[in-house]
């Protein structure tokens, strides 16, 4: 996640490293022993998942008062 006006230059540069950093055997072992599964998405799909959940829980959460409509 990133600002909203971030640069896209910005975001394919952080996407890059993040897709790095999973891609570590290191990392993918600590995931592992913590029990944690991780998977890489792209920032478009990424925002789809977040667009989808908050759709969900927005709801939910609008429905009892919990956010502004």
């Amino acid at each position: 996640m990133a600002p909203r006006r971030t640069p896209d230059d910005k975001i394919i540069a952080m996407q890059n490293l993040i897709k790095e950093a999973l891609e570590d055997p290191g990392v993918q072992a600590k995931m592992a022993k913590a029990d944690l599964t991780c998977n890489y998405l792209p920032h478009d799909e990424f925002q789809e998942v977040i667009d989808s959940m908050w759709a969900t829980i927005g709801k939910v959460l609008k429905e009892n008062n919990m956010v502004s409509k």
